[in-house]
């Protein structure tokens, strides 16, 4: 048998429309039902309303059954004219009471033929049965009887129910057989569909064409609270439609496993989903949805890279912890991955930016910084070591890490009105979990370092060092980074954090100005030749010295500029006292003190100005053997120029051994290594 080609109603809805767009309902007879060739009914001169769940209010019970579908349809405005009905719209339409007047009438005209067994209320609980197991049944005739009223064929019902060719049958695929007819198969069944293949050919095509518009896709998490996947088929009409779309640049996007992708918001019809009790749990009141598309094909080389980041989103997510994002639901489209999520206002930089470029430093916003300065280290900490996951036993033991913790991957969320204090600034999400290693001991340690891209101005300095593998250390050394301009944020707005980047942006080794956050110098071997040391920038430290002493500073600030500086912006080597960033669980502690400190009745250590002049204090010049990306990056962009001399004192680098078991060193001695 030949498969038909697939007709062009056929191709999946995901439409990219620049403008905002909005949902509405229609009567689609003027779009899609032209193909039986008679006369579609005219719209309704009053337009039927709907209630907040999405359900028509019904209020001309006598109206038929088809044009109450036609006028019910679900269509989107972001450029498509097809609609769609979701099994909760259908039972609502098709009340047991109209389907059980409908099925009297056609039994009155003659048009219905019932058999020995077969009743009207045999039918009717076929058709709408009072209970059904999930929204995703299809054990009962409603999609069936649906489409057969829309081709005015509701009285072959019975037909199908008498041969079991319920909504279980749906897709259905048409083939070609050796008389050149259309061939009803089912994509799900093996059993002959007797019912289908008695119809004409035109009903066959009407019924293979309109189906898809019964069958969107009903997501919601599975029976333990997290995220379902599916594998939807080929021409499933998704129940959604894009308000906003973009392309990821490539420092939004991680490359780690060979791909950027798209992130659309998009609006999902209530009666699509079950997430309403779960964003209530996480405190988050928002219609709109994050549609994350990965450019990654789903092929079988990358099907088990796909499985590990989906294990990653499900372990670590909001309904773990408030601060971590909440992954939704995720499947795969006509060869594409995609991730579900909340849909954020905006990242923390285009906040910084457009919703609040002048923050009022006063008591609530100085709360507001420092819970979520709490709460994303709590959560760094909950990737770190995750307890929740109960895998601590000693064979097993599993550690997390991040690895692109930056402002893009920082997420705003609005929250709803009725919220009040230091919370109705919003919350703090880390996002962008599908990126994560979570694995046996060194795990992500095994990936070296200078693969992985991150945010360039937040790249740690392990990545340039020969033997540098990400590590836990990665994440403390980028927060670190995120905690600095947050800080600076608060002291100024974003006018001041402009003015930080503008001056740490100097010449690094690819010969242009970088706003990375360390330096890498030359220096003058005692035996000839020259070596290389990695120093946080002399630009950033004097940042520490500048924000110490304006003179709104207050104690609170004070405190995390000295955690940032002495704790996270560290240069790793083999010095136990001055070569070590600090592991997650006390810095969790450290700044969960800070902000209980915050939110004491004593307001002086959050608000009250406390300036200090400080001493610059130059962070340890470590000695760092390149690894050969970047000795390939600066013999490319620098040829004969010179790296920047220096001649200082230098401490000498971690071991090659120590780099590649920095996690397990980590859990022994309480200090990360890299």
């Amino acid at each position: 048998m030949m498969e038909l080609s697939r007709l062009a109603a056929l191709k999946p809805l995901l439409h990219l429309p620049l403008k905002s767009k909005s949902c509405e309902y229609f009567d689609p007879s003027h779009a899609d039902d032209a193909s039986l060739g008679s006369q579609p009914p005219s719209r309704p001169t009053s337009p039927i309303r709907f209630d907040a769940e999405g359900l028509p209010i019904i209020l001309d019970c006598d109206r038929p059954l088809d044009t109450l579908l036609r006028h019910c349809v679900i269509k989107t405005t972001d450029g498509g004219v097809i609609g769609f009905w979701t099994l909760k719209v259908l039972r609502h339409i098709l009340s047991r009471e109209r389907v059980r007047a409908q099925l009297q009438r056609d039994l009155d005209a003659g048009d219905l033929k019932l058999g020995n067994s077969i009743t009207i209320d045999h039918l009717v609980d076929a058709i709408h049965p009072p209970k059904i197991s999930s929204p995703d049944d299809q054990s009962h005739y409603m999609r069936i009887y649906a489409l057969l009223i829309l081709c005015e064929e509701s009285h072959r019902i019975p037909q199908f129910v008498e041969k079991g060719e319920s909504d279980m049958a749906l897709p259905i695929n048409l083939t070609l057989n050796q008389s050149w007819r259309s061939e009803v198969q089912s994509r799900t069944l093996s059993n002959p569909l007797v019912s289908f293949n008695s119809m004409k050919e035109t009903l066959k095509n009407y019924m293979y064409n309109e189906q898809r518009r019964m069958l969107t896709p009903y997501f919601d998490l599975d029976k333990d609270g997290r995220a379902r996947h599916r594998d939807l088929p080929a021409g499933t009409l998704l129940p959604w439609w894009h308000e906003d779309s973009r392309e990821m640049r490539p420092s939004e996007e991680s490359t780690r496993e060979g791909g950027y992708g798209y992130v659309s918001k998009v609006k999902m019809h209530p009666t699509s989903h079950g997430f309403r009790s779960v964003l209530q749990t996480i405190h988050l009141n928002n219609e709109l949805f994050a549609l994350k598309k990965l450019k990654v094909s789903a092929t079988k080389d990358n099907q088990q890279t796909f499985r590990n980041e989906l294990d990653n989103l499900k372990r670590f997510s909001g309904l773990v912890h408030d601060h971590l994002v909440t992954l939704l639901s995720t499947f795969t489209l006509e060869g594409s991955y995609y991730f579900l999520f909340p849909c954020a206002e905006c990242a923390l930089d285009e906040y910084w930016e457009d919703k609040e470029p002048r923050p009022p430093f006063n008591l609530e916003t100085v709360r507001w910084v420092s819970k979520q300065m709490s709460g994303i280290m709590t959560a760094v900490d909950t990737i770190h070591e995750p307890k929740h996951t109960h895998l601590e036993t000693p064979d097993d033991k599993r550690y997390g890490r991040h690895g692109d913790i930056k402002p893009d991957n920082i997420l705003w969320f609005r929250s709803p009105t009725d919220v009040g204090g230091e919370d109705a600034r919003g919350l703090l999400v880390i996002s962008d979990m599908g990126l994560t290693s979570f694995n046996r001991d060194v795990s992500r340690s095994n990936i070296p370092g200078q693969k992985i891209p991150g945010a360039p101005g937040y790249r740690p300095p392990e990545c340039e060092v020969k033997g540098g593998k990400v590590s836990r250390a990665f994440d403390i050394w980028t927060l670190g980074c995120l905690f600095l301009e947050l800080t600076t944020w608060l002291l100024g707005g974003w006018k001041l954090v402009e003015e930080f980047e503008e001056e740490r942006l100097t010449p690094y080794i690819t010969g242009a100005r970088s706003n990375v956050f360390f330096d890498l110098k030359e220096f003058d071997m005692a035996g000839g030749g020259t070596g290389n040391v990695a120093q946080v920038k002399e630009e950033v430290s004097k940042w520490f010295v500048k924000l110490h002493g304006l003179p709104h500073c207050t104690q609170f600030v004070h405190d995390v500029l000295d955690k940032v500086e002495q704790e996270m912006l560290i240069v790793l080597s083999q010095d136990d006292e001055t070569g070590k960033r600090t592991l997650s669980s006390p810095l969790r502690k450290d700044f969960q003190d800070m902000y209980r400190k915050c939110m004491s009745s004593n307001t002086d250590y959050a608000i009250k100005a406390a300036p200090q002049t400080r001493t610059l204090i130059r962070g340890v010049a470590v000695e760092a053997e390149l690894n050969p990306v970047t000795k390939d990056t600066i013999r490319r962009y620098l040829g004969s120029r010179k790296l920047p001399t220096y001649n200082g004192p230098r401490q000498p680098s971690m071991t090659v051994e120590d780099l590649e078991k920095m996690d397990e060193l980590a859990a022994q001695v309480g200090k990360l290594h890299v």
